[in-house]
């Protein structure tokens, strides 16, 4: 199991934060690759499948 917690996307640099794992495009994170990292998104490939991790907006409560 994968959890996204952050990812990083700039013009000079790519970095996502995995299992508490800071990770770039083409590292191993658990047994699976790091493809690519976009702003709201990972892609992994696992020997298996490829896995696409998603940061979850968070929650806003309204208040009344």
């Amino acid at each position: 199991s994968y959890t996204l917690s952050s990812t990083l996307v700039s013009s000079t640099r790519r970095v996502a934060v995995i299992n508490g794992q800071h990770v770039t495009e083409g590292e191993a994170v658990g047994n699976a690759t790091v493809l690519k990292i976009r702003k709201h998104d990972v892609i992994l490939q696992s020997p298996q499948r490829q896995i696409t991790l998603k940061l979850l907006p968070d929650i806003v409560k309204k208040q009344p």
